[in-house]
């Protein structure tokens, strides 16, 4: 890297100072482009490292969240047993999926058909609610909640 070893001109009073102080211009001009060049290339390598490194916990939890619906999976059709014990934390949740198979048998109270309001009375009575036009499945999840 250049160097400003000769000092600024103070006065230009000939040639031979006007050629000095273009010199010395000049040398500033290639000193301020190689300070531009190390700094580009600086913050680029910054920026590149920095997306590595955000790669790798992404990578990492890409690669669990896979592993982690597997056994998620492989536990809801063991909890999907009511035979089966649960482990401290895991609770078997009901949830319902409602089918409207004909709006018109459909009562008015529930109009539009409102198929959060049929879930709502379908999970009140725990499925036991016969509503003329609606069918549901009952499906068991599992909640899993932190101990303690």
């Amino acid at each position: 890297m250049t160097s400003l070893i000769l000092s600024p001109p103070a006065v230009i009073v000939n040639k031979t100072d006007a050629e000095n102080a273009t010199e010395w211009l000049r040398i500033k001009r290639d000193f301020d482009e190689q300070i531009d060049a190390a700094h580009k290339e600086a913050i680029k390598q910054a920026h590149q490292s920095h997306k590595a490194a955000l790669a790798i916990p992404k990578k990492l939890k890409e690669e669990t969240d896979v592993i982690a619906a597997n056994v998620r999976t492989h536990l809801e059709v063991y909890a999907s047993n009511p035979a089966n014990e649960l482990p401290d934390g895991v609770f078997r949740r009901k949830t319902y999926i409602v089918t409207v198979t004909d709006p018109g048998l459909v009562p008015s109270q529930f109009l539009a058909p409102d198929l959060g309001m049929i879930t709502a009375v379908i999970k009140r009575t725990e499925g036991a609610i016969k509503i003329p036009g609606v069918e549901f499945v009952e499906e068991t999840g599992i909640t899993v909640r932190s101990e303690g």
